[in-house]
């Protein structure tokens, strides 16, 4: 498969709109704390397309022919110089803050190659860390970032009161 890669513009906006309700209602059915897509992906794409300017990030749309197929976001993240428990080498990491392959694309490598553009966009920039976060019941993410040598970094535990 041949898949094009295409930052997001105009003409291709509502696609990522479409991929992000979709991302959304995906989560949504692993965890209770989500809102529903339609109810947040125009606001929060269009944060992300703010975010991704200021952090030097990009968003990116997966194409086969004219069949759109997934995206990724993905920044330079940067903690506090004040903040003592990270070295220094480390303290500026990319973040992959979304990635959707939608159903029909799944198992064709395309996560794969997603999230080898995002990592060779880091490499370039000097970054030598990449951080994402994934619900706990999604298995299927989990499985694949684990298979793309992602480990488990920090452990987040909540308690609904």
């Amino acid at each position: 498969m041949c898949f094009i890669f295409e930052l997001l513009n105009d003409d291709n906006y509502h696609e990522a709109i479409a991929d992000m309700q979709a991302l959304q209602d995906l989560e949504k059915s692993f965890s209770k704390d989500r809102t529903d897509g339609k109810e947040m992906a125009t606001k929060h794409l269009a944060y992300l397309v703010e975010y991704t300017h200021v952090h030097k990030g990009e968003i990116i749309l997966a194409r086969e022919n004219d069949l759109y197929c997934g995206f990724i976001v993905y920044y330079i993240e940067e903690f506090e110089t004040a903040d003592l428990h990270v070295i220094d080498s480390l303290k500026i990491y990319g973040e992959v803050s979304e990635l959707y392959i939608r159903p029909n694309w799944r198992k064709k490598n395309l996560g794969k190659k997603l999230l080898d553009h995002a990592e060779q966009y880091f490499i370039e920039r000097g970054i030598k860390r990449v951080k994402l976060t994934v619900l706990a019941k999604n298995k299927k993410a989990c499985d694949f970032y684990s298979h793309m040598d992602y480990a488990p970094f920090e452990i987040v535990y909540q308690k609904y009161l």
